[in-house]
């Protein structure tokens, strides 16, 4: 199976190493995730920015995952849901007798 356009080093073929984002690769797909970017659209800007990149859609899925998953094991699941009604100004109300 290609995962490329271009030839890989034979010594690299086989190796897991090969598909794996580096950091600076995964502070950009997290800023681009952040802004809500679609993730065809945040690989391509990987792959534009590191011509001999070879991530596939499922290690940028990863990455996005493990940022959101990040973001809500800080809170419990009531509270993230409160934090995000308020962010994005969605009206709600809480009854008290």
């Amino acid at each position: 199976m290609e995962l490329t356009k271009h030839k890989i080093e034979p010594k690299l073929e086989d190796s897991l190493l090969v598909g794996r984002l580096i950091e600076k690769d995964k502070k950009l797909v997290a800023d681009l995730a952040e802004n809500l970017v679609k993730l065809k659209h945040v690989l391509m800007n990987v792959k534009e920015k590191r011509k001999e990149n070879v991530t596939s859609i499922k290690q940028v899925y990863n990455v996005c995952e493990r940022l959101k998953k990040s973001i809500i094991a800080e809170k419990a699941e009531m509270q993230h849901l409160f934090i995000c009604f308020e962010e994005h100004i969605y009206v709600y109300q809480c009854r008290s007798k």
